[in-house]
């Protein structure tokens, strides 16, 4: 064994003097010649390395800033993640040293913006691509790059429409400029569009561009490219409804998919096959490829709204065969990674008004005041204010069309969610029982120690006493605290906070909450007297002490106002 270990260091060793050799030999080759490896975008060959290597030893040798920068950035393209950072970071460091250089530090900021964006850390994503663009003015190129990447950010947070204005933006930017590798980059921006096409349901236009982009990539070496615009081919299918073709092309790409490493592009190829096999008629086909879907959030929370579209299927197919555990259990993820999606959404994009688009507006109004000053025609001036107001009531719109997309949807999750809850209550008491009790058999070795110091009969006898509690709604008075309610159901408070902590998943203050919550939304959703209440009413039904308490209580679950949830409700269901 110590044998095979020795031969192995000795292998080790051997290669590495062997390639450190080949990095020397090459040290004196002109830096043009080691450069052509680099033309060809997509780096991963040992040469390439090896080229990498020997060009950043020369230029270090040279002393020579601008080729030690640049063979910090051929090197940051052979790693993921970490390495990456720190050859950017040293490429940042370096170019402190450079004065309104056109290529640095921008493409280092833009790198490591690129970095985080791929690993679903937005906030740090929109941070660098800022301080990527604010370092572009010498450069047309690659000012174009880091707006599309801004807008790469926003199609991904959902902001599909404004995404496809600024991707159309940017191929006519591209026309008019000229730089290394233009197809290439023009491709990319195609594959963009494309994607921004079919989500905003301009399905021909995109079945246009996504001819054109299988057109040009057909003979390139470029696999990644090429596989994107199959996938666009077969999603655009699936919307115009050609399930049949669509499946076919979804399925034969996947395998493709899988090879380069896309987790997150995998995951939701595999939710559209699901979706196309749920048109079909293909149910468990269906459930299995959606299942391939969720699970990858679950592991990641990477959120994606194409795949947040597939549990709408998974929740009405369980909602018509009855299993409303199911339903609620696919409820309850949707709602989970829905919040974290708006989250993310909501914050990144106040971000990027902050830092971008706000300073572009900015900059904007200064150059019309400017003209204003150079002008003094009053009609122009005019038309300039005009202008202004127009970009302002823009943003402002989009603002507002935004708010309302994201209410919309947190109100029809919470009144599915109810409806759930509902069903499930009327299923056969005996047969939850009985599960429950063979989980509790399962796994009571992990409940006592979850639970240390209450036996399992004291947890099962607290857990029924709180299902009378909730079945008689005894939670509307509103005289309970923890311990008069442990003295009502003869235990005592310690047991009782337990068992609520660790079988509710929450404290005995939003345990009471969100019964209330859940009785006023299930009034609210049956009863439409009720809906005529005021708010204060309402809150008082509901067992609240004041109105206040009531809204905050109903905003922190539902993440909605009850005066909102209200209307929406009378909209879609008025009273007579």
């Amino acid at each position: 064994m110590n044998k095979k270990l020795t031969v192995l260091f000795l292998l080790i060793i051997q290669s590495t003097f062997s390639q450190n050799a080949v990095i020397d030999s090459l040290v004196n080759e002109k830096y043009e010649n080691l450069k052509v490896s680099f033309q060809k975008i997509e780096v991963d060959s040992i040469t390439e390395y090896n080229h990498a290597h020997a060009y950043l030893k020369k230029a270090k040798k040279e002393k020579n800033l601008i080729r030690i920068a640049d063979g910090y950035y051929f090197l940051s393209r052979f790693y993921d993640d970490t390495l990456s950072l720190q050859y950017v970071d040293s490429i940042i460091s370096l170019s402190k040293k450079l004065k309104n250089h056109p290529k640095y530090p921008a493409i280092a900021y833009e790198t490591k913006g690129l970095v985080f964006h791929q690993k679903g850390d937005f906030d740090n994503a929109i941070k660098f691509y800022v301080l990527a663009l604010n370092h572009t003015q010498n450069n047309s190129f690659r000012h174009a790059s880091v707006k599309f990447d801004i807008a790469s950010l926003k199609y991904r947070l959902g902001f599909r429409e404004e995404a496809k204005q600024l991707f159309k933006s940017y191929l006519n930017e591209l026309d008019k400029l000229d730089y290394p590798n233009k197809d290439y980059y023009y491709n990319i921006g195609i594959y963009a569009y494309c994607d921004a096409l079919i989500y905003t349901k301009k399905l021909d236009s995109a079945q246009i561009m996504i001819d054109q982009g299988i057109k040009r990539t057909l003979n390139s070496s470029k696999v990644v490219l090429k596989s994107r615009f199959k996938l666009n081919n077969g999603i655009n299918s699936y919307y115009k409804k050609e399930y049949t073709k669509a499946l076919k092309i979804l399925k034969e790409i996947l395998p493709v998919i899988k090879t380069q490493g896309d987790d997150l592009t995998t995951a939701i190829n595999q939710s559209y096959i699901g979706k196309t096999y749920f048109e079909l008629g293909k149910k468990d086909s269906a459930i299995a490829y959606l299942n391939k879907a969720h699970l990858f959030l679950q592991e990641t929370n990477d959120v994606a709204l194409e795949i947040l579209d597939g549990y709408q299927y998974l929740i009405n197919h369980y909602k018509t065969e009855k299993k409303y555990d199911k339903q609620l259990l696919y409820i309850n993820a949707l709602m989970k990674f829905d919040s974290v999606y708006n989250s993310k959404s909501r914050r990144v994009s106040q971000q990027i008004t902050k830092s971008y688009e706000i300073p572009y507006l900015l900059s904007e109004k200064e150059k019309l005041i400017s003209t204003l000053k150079e002008n003094e025609n009053n009609n122009n001036s005019l038309k300039v204010i005009f202008l202004i107001i127009s970009i302002i009531a823009v943003f402002g719109i989009i603002f507002l069309t935004r708010r309302n997309y994201i209410l919309k949807k947190r109100f029809t999750l919470v009144v599915e969610q109810n409806s759930a809850q509902l069903a499930s209550k009327k299923q056969d008491i005996e047969e939850i029982l009985e599960k429950t009790s063979i989980k509790n058999e399962e796994n009571s070795s992990e409940n006592k120690i979850e639970i240390t110091g209450v036996s399992e009969e004291n947890i099962q006898k607290i857990l029924s006493d709180l299902q009378k509690f909730e079945d008689k709604e005894q939670f509307l008075k509103k005289k309970y605290t923890l311990s008069s309610l442990a003295k009502e159901l003869k235990t005592n408070s310690s047991y009782l906070s337990k068992v609520i902590n660790f079988k509710k998943g929450t404290n005995f203050a939003n345990y009471l909450n969100n019964l209330k919550i859940d009785y006023a939304i299930n009034r609210l959703t049956t009863d439409k007297r009720f809906r005529s209440y005021t708010i204060k009413a309402i809150s008082e039904e509901s067992g609240f002490n004041s109105q206040q308490t009531f809204s905050i209580a109903f905003h922190k679950k539902t993440k909605l106002q009850p005066s909102y949830f209200i209307k929406q409700l009378e909209k879609k269901q008025p009273t007579e």
